[in-house]
């Protein structure tokens, strides 16, 4: 039973190990990032949300339809809860049933629902390309992060490689004290050194660390623990600023069509039209109104009879007495024939409302819309700004990482030289241990400086094309 449990764990575990042990490539990164974000989610609900509001906006065209029931119990003197005065005839205890539907549509209303409607869709299109630009802020920020994981990675594989030379000196440095051709100054040197730099690698090692750490954070994977990239390959590929579009080129082409600008002029067409919107309410609207309505009473005792005196016996036989129970006679109806026929009514008619004073109301809102079209202006011209400021640090950042690749190509080279001129100086005896690893240690800070200009050089050339559409 319990290698069973053993077993279906291991089966339940296996796929979060294995997704967990991959190395995940940055395109891999930038899908999954824009997958599991929040941010982007509660983006996306808005465009829902605008979707229902636009509908919601074109059907203030159609008719409002509504239906009523009253029912009432009356005590004592109906007259009077109408304001009219006390006969004894009103004295009755009565059940009164109404019922009505009704329907109000607009006719005329100074174009106010067109444009409301077209209000929405201006703001329906900037939620679309706000969520867009979002997803493109994004993979820049998946990007930038996954430079800096190959950045320490590069530089803790840079320091395990000083380490193996470390080691491999103190050992040579051991061997030549031991044959008495080095004083032993030089083997406490080569073994300081060694544990100097194993504490380097230490650091680095710890920085790649925290940097998958974070980068795995930016894409909401929960546990990170196992979470590793993949390497880009830059063995073949030679920094060339040739191969860069200049920043100009990219402002003149994309700006005007980058999300975050086409969601600002959408922002502002829609602010337009809700201060049309807000200016129409200072015209009159035209309703057709329609409605049918009936009711239905029924009182649970007979009314007084005001002519009871002159309805004797005496008077029995006579036209006047015939012609007064005919008239006077209390019977009351059926439901059917009060609530289909007797007390039915229809009613159509135009209501045109005229606005003559809204305590200012209106006109503050007209006001407060106004500012809304200028503050929608200004956010325009802000984010073009903040869009050609991104660029030109985009493009920078990639032509510097040209020019550090070619320098730190040619330091690098030179020190490759140096190290082996003094490597063989050292094992002449003609230098020191110090001379040594002073020359290692330059080639390959050079090295290290070629490998980041490399991947600095990769990734904001793709950072640079983001911003083209």
């Amino acid at each position: 039973m319990n290698r069973i449990f053993s077993f279906l764990v291991m089966l339940a575990l296996l796929p979060a190990t294995a997704v967990a042990q991959k190395q995940w490539t940055l395109d891999q990164c930038i899908d999954y990032a824009i997958k599991r974000n929040l941010d982007l989610e509660e983006q996306e609900l808005n465009i829902r949300k605008g979707k229902v509001t636009l509908k919601m906006a074109k059907s203030e065209w159609m008719p409002a339809v509504e239906a009523q029931v009253l029912e009432q119990v009356n005590f004592g003197n109906m007259n009077a809860s109408a304001g009219f005065m006390s006969t004894s005839s009103s004295s009755n205890d009565m059940t009164f049933t109404t019922a009505r539907i009704g329907a109000v549509m607009p006719l005329l209303d100074g174009y106010r629902i067109k444009n409301k409607v077209v209000a929405n869709e201006f703001s329906l299109e900037a939620a679309t390309q706000n969520l867009e630009a979002a997803r493109r802020d994004i993979a820049i920020q998946v990007a930038t992060q996954y430079l800096q994981v190959l950045y320490y990675k590069g530089l803790a594989d840079i320091a395990r490689r000083q380490v193996e030379i470390s080691q491999d000196q103190a050992r040579r440095a051991a061997i030549l004290v031991g044959e008495g051709k080095r004083p032993a100054s030089e083997k406490a040197q080569t073994e300081a050194q060694v544990a100097a730099d194993q504490y380097s690698l230490t650091q680095y090692e710890s920085n790649a660390r925290l940097a998958c750490v974070y980068l795995a954070q930016l894409l909401s994977i929960e546990n990170p623990e196992g979470f590793d990239i993949a390497d880009i390959y830059v063995e073949g590929i030679t920094p060339d600023t040739s191969q860069l579009t200049t920043a100009e080129a990219i402002i003149n082409d994309n700006v005007e069509m980058h999300p975050s600008v086409l969601a600002a002029k959408a922002e502002i067409n829609s602010a337009e039209h809700l201060l049309k919107v807000a200016t129409r309410e200072l015209y009159p609207k035209l309703n057709l109104n329609v409605s049918l309505q009936s009711y239905f009473y029924h009182l649970f005792k007979e009314p007084v009879d005001e002519f009871a005196e002159y309805k004797k016996p005496e008077y029995a036989g006579t036209e006047f007495y015939d012609l007064l129970v005919k008239k006077t006679t209390f019977v009351e109806p059926s439901f059917t024939s009060q609530f289909f026929s007797k007390n039915r009514s229809e009613l159509i008619g135009l209501q045109l409302t005229i606005p003559i004073f809204s305590r200012y109301q209106t006109r503050g809102n007209i006001r407060k819309a106004n500012i809304d079209v200028m503050t929608r202006q200004n956010h325009l011209e802000k984010t073009r700004l903040k869009l050609r400021k991104e660029i030109q640090q985009a493009y920078y950042n990639a032509f510097t990482a040209v020019s550090m690749y070619e320098s730190a190509s040619k330091a690098a080279a030179a020190a490759e030289i140096s190290m082996k001129y003094d490597k063989e100086r050292y094992d002449a005896g003609r230098s020191t241990t110090y001379e040594m690893n002073t020359s290692a240690q330059n080639c390959l800070k050079a090295q290290r400086d070629v490998l980041q200009s490399k991947y600095e050089y990769i990734i904001r050339k793709r950072i640079l094309e983001f911003y083209i559409k």
